[in-house]
This record gives structure tokens, C-alpha cells and sequence, in this order.
């Protein structure tokens, strides 16, 4: 998390950062947006291209981005805001321990997690995001028939995540892989350069009482 929070505003008076300082979790997410529409968060935002995409074409949903890269997180609060999107949401916290800590159970639609570090060195791999009960901390905050989805140009690193996807008793998975519903520079750029995109798509089973 940052030391100072943004305090970034466009002309309408809006401030689009989720300020996760000054919340008490688990975050509401019909207090933070004003309406109870679905809530897909974006693990990874980068320069904010999918926020932006999505947020702009599927009004009836709300969006949140976590990018904790500093600048990657101001260039894409200042796209947001530059253009009103208020069903969209930006912070610049640790992914984990904010979905661990602020995300409320059965809370969310979609995960979306395209094309993270995989960290290929073997001394790196504990720097991955996928680490072992990942996966079911997100299956435990999706609601029901909620969906995971994940893209990485690096196989190992999927058949990896694969694994951990396939083996979680909350989840199926969903096939066909259905299209993103945006594309994120670095699918742009790698399709560009003729690699292959591996891709999953896994959803929520029923909730039992």
C-alpha cells in the first residue's frame, strides 16, 4: 500500500482510487459504487487497458483494478477518471492480503489474472502470485457460478495454475474458454509477436446453506 493516497479528481469532482486506508473490511461494494451490480476485480491492472475497455462497454457491471506498481496504478487512475468511469475502481495495495482482508466472501463475479510475472527462475517462484491456497481464497470471495479467469504466455507456468484450478472442489472448469472480454497490452503484444496464449477459464459451483 502506498504511504500517501491519491487524491486524483477529474472536472465532475469524482475520485475514482479505492482509498482501502480509510475502509473497515470487509469493503461493501454497493457502498463504494452506489449500486448493487455485479463487482469483477482485475488482479494486475498495468497501464489500466482492460479496466478501461471493459468499464467503458459494460456500464451494468462495476470493475476493480489492483496494481500495486506505483505508476502503472496513477496512469491508470488518471484514464479512468479523464473519462468518468465510475463503475470502475482503482488501489494500489498487495493483491493478496487485500483480497484476504477486504473482500467479503461471495462477493465478487470475476477474477481476472492475465498474464502475471511468472518469474521463471526457480529462486523467483515464491514471488508468483499463484502460491499454494490461492486459488481457494478466490473461489471462497466469488459468488455463485462466479468465474476465475487466467492467461499467461508461459506454459509451465500455466500447466501450474491449471493444477491448482482443476483440484479445487469449489470450482469447474468452464469450456469452451470463452473470450476476454478485453484484450490488455500485453495480450496485444504477444499475439503481435505469434506466441501462444494459454488459457482458463474456472466457475463457481453451487453455494451450499
Amino acid at each position: 500500500m502506498s504511504d500517501t493516497p491519491v487524491n486524483l479528481h477529474n472536472h465532475m469532482g469524482l475520485d475514482l482510487a479505492l482509498h482501502v486506508e480509510h475502509m473497515t473490511p470487509p469493503i461493501c461494494w454497493e457502498t463504494v459504487f452506489g449500486n448493487s451490480h455485479p463487482v469483477d476485480i482485475e488482479i494486475g491492472s498495468g497501464k489500466g487497458r482492460f479496466l478501461y475497455e471493459v468499464a467503458s462497454r459494460f456500464p451494468d457491471r462495476n470493475f476493480v483494478g489492483i496494481e500495486h506498481w506505483r505508476k502503472r496504478y496513477l496512469y491508470t487512475l488518471q484514464r479512468i477518471t479523464k473519462h468518468a468511469l465510475t463503475n470502475a475502481r482503482v488501489t494500489d495495495v498487495d493483491a493478496v492480503p487485500f483480497i484476504e482482508e477486504f473482500v467479503g466472501p461471495n462477493s465478487v463475479s470475476a477474477f481476472h489474472i492475465y498474464f502475471p510475472d511468472p518469474w521463471p527462475k526457480r529462486r523467483h517462484h515464491k514471488r508468483r502470485i499463484f502460491q499454494p491456497g490461492f486459488v481457494e481464497i478466490l473461489s471462497e470471495r466469488l459468488r455463485e457460478k462466479g468465474r476465475i479467469y487466467f492467461a499467461t504466455d508461459f506454459r509451465a507456468y500455466a500447466e501450474i495454475v491449471h493444477h491448482q484450478l482443476d483440484t479445487c472442489e469449489r470450482l469447474v472448469q468452464v469450456l469452451p474458454t470463452p473470450e476476454p472480454m478485453a484484450p490488455t497490452n500485453f495480450e496485444i503484444k504477444y499475439l503481435m509477436e505469434g506466441r501462444t496464449i494459454y488459457r482458463y477459464a474456472y466457475e463457481r459451483v453451487e453455494i451450499r446453506p
